[in-house]
This record gives structure tokens, C-alpha cells and sequence, in this order.
């Protein structure tokens, strides 16, 4: 048995570290929600999704390193030109003037 028994592990990986990247401001009830897309349902992209349409919705900053490790989920999923991410990057701090 290797060390990563799923064999997309790294996409998990990446998915659980963007979410929790933007944990507070998420708030736990949404954070669980979209947490429970990734690591029980294994609908990554789902989860991604409800995480960035929460974030739009509520108008939250985030910070650049928090979209970077989106982008890097995305890009791992090979969804990077998703709309969902560009309307993310809208909301990074100090991007739009």
C-alpha cells in the first residue's frame, strides 16, 4: 500500500487546502458544506464551486495566496479558465482599484 491510497490524493490535497485557505471567511456552515464535496463525495470541483459562489455572494476579500492555491486546485483539475476562478481572482485584495 502507498502512502496516497487515493489516486487523486494531490487533488484533494489542494482542493482541502484552497478551502481552508478561505475558512473564516467561509464561516464553518459553508466551509463544512463544501469541505464535505471534496473529501466524502469526491465532487472537488463542486465544492470548489459552492466555496467561490459563497465568497461572491457575501463580497469577501480574499488574500492572493488564498487565490493561488484556487488557482493551483483549478489548474490541478484542468479547470483553469473556469469562469468561477475568474470571478474569484475579482474579489483578491487589492485587484480591482
Amino acid at each position: 500500500m502507498t502512502d496516497r491510497e487515493h489516486p487523486y490524493q494531490q487533488t484533494i490535497d489542494l482542493c482541502q487546502a484552497a478551502l481552508e485557505s478561505v475558512r473564516d471567511e467561509l464561516g464553518e456552515k459553508h466551509y463544512a458544506h463544501a469541505s464535505e464535496f471534496v473529501l466524502r463525495y469526491d465532487e472537488w470541483l463542486v465544492g470548489m464551486e459552492f466555496a467561490i459562489d459563497c465568497l461572491v455572494e457575501s463580497e469577501s476579500a480574499v488574500s492572493r495566496a488564498a487565490y493561488d492555491v484556487f488557482e493551483r486546485a483549478y489548474s490541478e483539475m484542468r479547470k483553469a479558465q473556469d469562469d468561477r476562478l475568474r470571478n474569484l481572482q475579482d474579489l483578491v485584495t487589492g485587484a480591482k482599484s
